[in-house]
């Protein structure tokens, strides 16, 4: 969990798990970068079911996908998310967000520099 964020970032809960399966039989009709669906719409399609999901829970469950289901090769881009359909996308995906984590070192670095000062 991150401090302050506790709600947002605390374990998938054992509902949001059941949830897991859906959401991967769903991303099968988003293959491909030209096909990618935003969170948004996911969560509006998801509602339809009458399950009500926030941003960022839902960005914890794509986490949970991507980092310990081996079942699909879940992407993304500014448009959303997909599966990806081939190589190129993967790296892709991987280099924004390794531009990501850098843009995150460069504010803690920032933030540290600031607190040396105070």
């Amino acid at each position: 969990m991150i401090p302050s964020f506790e709600r947002e970032t605390s374990p998938l809960t054992d509902a949001e798990k059941k949830l897991i399966p859906l959401l991967i039989k769903g991303f099968q009709n988003y293959i491909g970068k030209k096909n990618a669906i935003p969170g948004s719409m996911i969560r509006k399609k998801l509602k339809l079911k009458n399950i009500k999901i926030s941003g960022p829970r839902l960005r914890k469950m794509i986490n949970h996908i991507r980092t310990k289901d081996k079942s699909i090769i879940l992407c993304s881009c500014g448009n959303g998310y997909y599966i990806a359909s081939n190589t190129d996308e993967i790296k892709e995906t991987i280099k924004s967000i390794q531009h990501r984590v850098n843009s995150q070192l460069e504010i803690i670095d920032a933030l540290d520099n600031s607190l040396r000062m105070i």
